[in-house]
C-alpha cells in the first residue's frame, strides 16, 4: 500500500491529498503526472477503505460536477464503497459541490442527486441477483465464505437494518447495568461497565475520525462473544459430556476462529467489513478480556476460561500498536473490579433504604421526625444546601435538576406527597434558598423522564433522560437524603 498523509486528523483536506500527490509527481511523473487531487483521494484513500466516513472529507474544494460521477466510480473501483459514496452524494449535494459552481449552476443539485441515483441503481441491480444466489429456504445469507456481503438495500435505506439481538431496538451505551441472559436452564447475570470499558479502549486504540465502526457496535460484539463464551462454559459443566457444548468450547480455543466470528458479528451490525482493519477487532478483544478477567467463575469454569484469557491475551499483545496496551488493559480489570465494589456498597445501602422505607408507618405519629415535623423539615433542607455546596464531589450549585433530584428523593421516601411542588418551594424559601433561581416550570417535565422509585429499586431512564443523567441525580439524592435523617 502506498504511503499516506495523517488520517488522524478529523478532516481529510485538499490541500494534504494535493501536497501528497505532488510528493508522488516529483519522483514518478510518468505514472503520477495526469491524475487529479480527487483521482488520488478516491484510488488511494476511498479503494482502500483508509477513508470510510464521507463526512470527513473536505469535499467543496475537489471541485466535483455532476460529469465528473461517472470517473469517480471508476477510480473507486469498489462496487460497496462507490453505492455508498453516491448515497452520500444525493443526500448532501450541498455538502459536496463548491459554492461558486452551484451560484453559476442553480439547477446542478437536482442533475447532480439524479445523477447518484442513476449510477446508483446500476450497481444495485447486479447485487440483487447475488442476493438471489444467496438466499436459503427464505432467508438472505450476506456470507461467501468467511466474506460478508453488505446489505445495499440497508445501506441505500430501503429497509431498517435488524440488531444483533433482534428483541432488542439496538444497543444503546450505558442503559442498563446488567444484562440477563437464560439458555436451556442456564440463567447468568453479565454486569456491563460501558462507559468504563470505553474510557480505556479509546486510550488503548486512538480514534479514527474517517473509519465507521462505533463504540455501540464494539460493546454489542463484546456483550454477544462474552456471553456465548460463559454460557458455553456454564452448560459444560452442567453436561460434561455434552458434544455440542464440547465443540463450543473447542472452537474458543483458537483466536483465528474468535476472530472470524468477531469480525462476522461486527460486519453484520454495521452492515459493511472490515477489510484490512485490525484496530476494531482489536477493541473488542480489549474489552472481552476485561470483562472474562472481571465476571465470577467456579473453579471449573475458570480452568476452561483461563486458556481462552491467554489466547486473547497474546493476540492482543502481538497486534496492538500500542506498546503500553496490557498496562491500560490491566487498570480497565482494577476499575471494573472497584465499580463492582462500589455497585455492592450501593445494593447494600438500598436495601438499608427500603428497610427504612417499611418503617414510615411506624414514624407517622413521631413528632420529631421529618415526616411530620415542617419545623425540623426546614432546619434539614438548610443543611442539605450547605453541605452539599461544600461538598467537591457532589459540585452542588442549585441547580433547577439537582433540586429535583432531592424534591424526588423525598416524595419517594413518602416525605411529600406528589405534586407537592409549592411546599417543596415554600420550605425551601424558608430555609434561606434562593428559589428564584430555580426553574419551577421544569419539575413536572423531569419527573416524566424518570421511572422507578429511589427507594425501592433506584431510578431508570425514560425517553429523552440519560442514564448518566440518571446516576448524577442519585449520587446528590443519596447524599441529600443522609443528611435528612440524620439524627443530630
Amino acid at each position: 500500500m502506498e504511503e499516506t498523509i495523517n488520517v488522524s486528523k478529523n478532516v481529510l483536506s485538499y490541500d494534504d491529498v494535493c501536497t501528497e500527490l505532488n510528493r508522488k509527481k516529483r519522483f514518478d511523473y510518468k505514472r503520477y503526472g495526469r491524475m487529479s487531487a480527487l483521482e488520488w483521494l478516491c484510488r488511494q484513500y476511498l479503494h482502500t477503505h483508509i477513508v470510510e466516513n464521507f463526512s470527513t472529507v473536505e469535499w467543496k474544494e475537489f471541485r466535483i460536477n455532476t460529469s465528473l460521477l461517472k470517473l469517480i466510480v471508476k477510480w473507486i473501483k469498489d462496487k460497496e464503497t462507490s453505492f455508498r459514496l453516491l448515497v452520500y452524494f444525493s443526500e448532501n449535494p450541498r455538502e459536496v459541490l463548491s459554492e461558486d459552481y452551484l451560484n453559476e449552476n442553480k439547477d446542478e443539485p437536482e442533475l447532480f442527486m439524479d445523477e447518484c441515483c442513476k449510477l446508483s441503481d446500476r450497481i444495485y441491480h447486479p447485487w440483487q441477483y447475488l442476493r438471489i444466489l444467496l438466499t436459503r429456504g427464505g432467508k438472505y445469507e450476506p456470507i461467501i465464505g468467511n466474506e460478508y456481503i453488505t446489505d445495499l438495500e440497508i445501506a441505500g435505506g430501503k429497509k431498517e437494518k435488524k440488531p444483533l439481538i433482534e428483541y432488542s431496538p439496538g444497543y444503546i451505551i450505558g442503559s442498563k447495568k446488567e444484562s440477563v441472559c437464560t439458555t436451556n436452564g442456564v440463567l447468568k447475570r453479565f454486569p456491563l461497565y460501558d462507559h468504563i470499558c470505553l474510557e480505556y479502549i479509546n486510550r488503548a486504540i486512538p480514534y479514527n475520525p474517517h473509519v465507521l465502526f462505533s463504540d455501540s457496535s464494539i460493546l454489542e460484539v463484546i456483550l454477544i462473544v462474552r456471553m456465548d463464551i460463559e454460557l458455553a462454559v456454564k452448560k459444560l459443566v452442567k453436561c460434561p459430556n455434552n458434544t455440542l457444548s464440547l465443540l463450543r468450547i473447542n472452537q474458543f480455543q483458537h483466536i483465528d476462529r474468535i476472530i472470524n466470528n468477531i469480525r462476522l458479528l461486527l460486519n453484520k451490525e454495521e452492515n459493511r467489513r472490515l477489510y484490512h482493519k485490525k484496530e476494531p477487532i482489536i477493541k473488542v478483544l480489549f474489552g472481552l478480556y476485561a470483562y472474562l478477567e472481571t465476571d465470577a467463575f467456579e473453579a471449573q469454569e475458570k480452568e476452561m476460561i483461563t486458556p481462552i484469557m491467554e489466547i486473547i491475551r497474546e493476540y492482543i499483545i502481538n497486534n496492538s500498536p500500542n506498546d503500553s496496551i496490557m498496562d491500560i488493559l490491566n487498570e480497565c480489570v482494577q476499575s471494573f473490579q472497584e465499580e463492582a465494589q462500589r455497585r455492592i456498597e450501593d445494593d447494600l445501602s438500598k436495601e438499608k433504604e427500603r428497610a427504612d422505607a417499611l418503617t414510615v408507618g411506624k414514624i407517622k405519629h413521631d413528632a420529631q421526625h421529618i415526616h411530620n415535623n415542617r419545623d425540623l423539615r426546614i432546619k434539614k433542607l438548610s443543611e442539605v444546601n450547605t453541605e452539599l455546596r461544600a461538598n467537591l464531589e457532589i459540585r452542588f450549585e442549585g441547580e433547577t435538576v439537582q433540586w429535583f433530584w432531592i424534591y424526588r428523593m423525598m416524595v419517594d421516601s413518602y416525605i411529600y406527597e406528589h405534586p407537592a411542588y409549592k411546599a417543596f418551594f415554600d420550605e425551601l424559601k424558608e430555609a434561606g434558598i434562593d428559589v428564584t433561581k430555580i426553574n419551577k416550570s421544569l419539575f413536572t417535565k423531569y419527573y416524566e423522564k424518570v421511572a422507578g422509585n429511589f427507594t425501592l429499586n433506584g431510578w431508570t431512564p425514560r425517553k429523552g433522560m440519560r442514564q448518566s443523567t440518571i446516576d448524577k441525580g442519585e449520587k446528590i439524592a443519596k447524599a441529600a437524603r443522609s443528611i435528612l435523617y440524620r439524627k443530630n
